[in-house]
């Protein structure tokens, strides 16, 4: 921290000349420098919930790891191609750790109370946060850059390994810029409310949209040519950055220099500096803005009403009156209006279906898709992935930072907690299952006809049979009754590499029972049966079997 701070000095002089208080500036910086070690990454959290000061330094390593594979894919790749790849992982890490940790690094309200009411002048609070989060960006930028930059040394010399180091500086402001300047906008342009739920719908956008770059982006090189050490200038590369980077880097070692160099390094420089310079001019409103921001997880109870009233639609005939009800109705609603639960929910629904896409591309002819479709029932995929949002969904209930609140189901003259547990079971089946599989239901008998509805019963069975298994195998904890800190506790992640074997195997099951009408009746029929046993003993769950 002492070094970074060092650092920031040595322009003492030139941020007094922008207006900037900066011994006010320094002391807000070394505060945010300090705690970011006593806070938790959301990308890479730990297994812990006691309070570490070298949190920060574990995320960094795990950064770093990854580096290292960037640096073998600059060692055995053609040059360009090896940055092309290693700066598209770089962006991408820097802009989900950006994403992941938004709330508490960019969004971050908690200091108004203290910093606000101060006689501290907007200019130097937006310099002490964009300052704030260029370093934490720059600390993980070089943990990615270590590696590369040694390979780069010794592969190509010294003048790439400075084009390298250049192209990294600039891949970390963009990545900064990009992000402050599209949620200034955000700020800017809307209301408070509309501006909170923009803000999150936009983060779910961009974690599936860099879930599914890992799948996608892929399929753009043409690797069968990765001895052709650069491209021929098309459009479509001046809207990919990776490419600019790798341009840049590839000029200092191409010889000639192409027009193609010529562009990208162009685009490297310019984009960057120009998206700097907008934060710069956005800087009062996002300070003012930010001011008025609570950062309050639920939304007010007038959002999401249209969807709340649907969902309650079918309490009186789902649940039994009572607790049960009030139990789905209390977490139906939360899954409404809780932005943080959705933003780890959500991107497992786009990315079901990035996944799905790619799958179904590319095991089909689309000369003749329909008869494809059909020999290798491969729209059994998008009705077993269904089953990765309940999943996702039902483990996240348990979790909110108002886990202190829980204290009313203890406090409540409960005979057993089964009614509350079924209740929310019910409601997340409601709410992000039965939506989904009805569409998926709609749209292959339409598509490929009367033949796929035998299999879309039969993985209505099952996916009710794999939630019902899931229920009684994990740990039995009340909604919205644990800290955050926990998530990763109690064999979590081996639970859930489980139920992944058990999907895929379940998956391979039924591709074999279909070609049996007979045989498929009677397994669904079992199926059925388990299912009923297994919610029948979640609903009779006792206190002594909780969690809690």
């Amino acid at each position: 921290m002492t070094f970074w701070l060092r650092g920031v000095d040595l322009f003492r002089g030139w941020f007094r000349r922008a207006g900037v208080d900066y011994e006010q500036m320094r002391s807000i910086l070394e505060t945010k420098l300090l705690m970011d070690n006593r806070r938790q990454s959301t990308v890479f959290a730990r297994n812990s919930s006691e309070e570490n000061n070298y949190a920060f330094l574990l995320t960094l390593s795990a950064f770093f790891l990854l580096g290292a594979f960037g640096g073998l894919l600059v060692g055995f790749l053609p040059a360009f191609w090896g940055f092309t790849i290693y700066f598209g992982m770089a962006l991408a890490m820097m802009a989900l750790t950006l994403i992941a940790d938004f709330s508490s690094i960019l969004l971050d309200t908690s200091d108004n109370t203290i910093l606000v009411p101060r006689p501290i002048s907007s200019r130097t609070l937006w310099f002490a946060r964009v300052l704030h989060i260029l370093l934490y960006i720059v600390q993980i930028s070089l943990a990615l850059l270590v590696v590369p930059l040694i390979v780069a040394l010794f592969r190509f010399g010294p003048l790439v390994a400075a084009g390298l180091v250049i192209a990294h500086v600039l891949t970390t402001i963009l990545a900064v810029s990009l992000t402050h300047v599209l949620y200034q906008l955000i700020m800017r342009f809307t209301t408070e409310e509309r501006m909170k739920n923009f803000i999150n719908y936009f983060q779910i956008l961009m974690a599936i949209l860099l879930m599914g770059s890992y799948q996608l982006l892929p399929r753009l090189i043409d690797f069968e040519n990765l001895e052709a050490n650069t491209p021929a200038l098309q459009v479509w590369h001046v809207f990919v950055p990776p490419f600019w980077m790798a341009g840049l880097v590839d000029a200092f070692l191409a010889e000639p220099i192409t027009r193609f160099h010529l562009i990208m390094a162009a685009l490297a420089v310019v984009v960057p500096a120009a998206l700097w310079w907008a934060t710069h001019q956005l800087s009062r409103v996002f300070v003012s803005k930010l001011a008025d921001l609570g950062n309050p997880t639920v939304a007010s109870t007038t959002s999401n009403k249209g969807g709340e009233t649907r969902g309650l639609f079918f309490s009186p005939w789902l649940t039994a009156k009572g607790i049960e009800r009030g139990a789905y109705e209390f977490t139906f609603r939360m899954l409404l209006r809780d932005r943080k639960l959705k933003l780890k929910i959500y991107p497992s629904i786009g990315y079901m279906f990035v996944v799905g896409f790619i799958l179904t591309y590319r095991a089909i002819d689309f000369g003749n898709w329909q008869e494809d479709i059909l020999q290798s029932r491969i729209y059994l995929v998008p009705i077993y992935l269904t089953f990765t949002i309940l999943q996702t969904a039902f483990l996240e209930i348990r979790f909110t930072d108002e886990f202190k609140s829980a204290w009313v189901f203890a406090s409540a003259p409960l005979r057993d907690p089964g009614p509350i547990l079924m209740g929310a079971w019910k409601a997340v089946l409601i709410r992000f299952f039965v939506p989904y599989y009805l569409i998926i239901s709609l749209a292959l008998p339409l598509a490929l006809g009367p033949a796929a509805i035998p299999d879309l019963l039969f993985g209505l069975i099952t996916n009710l049979f794999m939630f019902a298994a899931v229920a009684a195998i994990y740990d039995k904890h009340l909604p919205f009754s644990q800290p955050p800190s926990v998530r990763q506790q109690g064999g979590h992640a081996a639970y859930g590499i489980l139920m992944i074997f058990i999907l895929a195997l379940v998956g391979v099951g039924h591709y074999f029972l279909g070609k049996s009408p007979p045989v498929l009746l009677a397994a669904g029929l079992l199926l059925f049966g388990l299912t009923w046993w297994l919610l029948k003993r979640y609903a009779a769950t006792p206190w002594s079997a909780m969690q809690d």
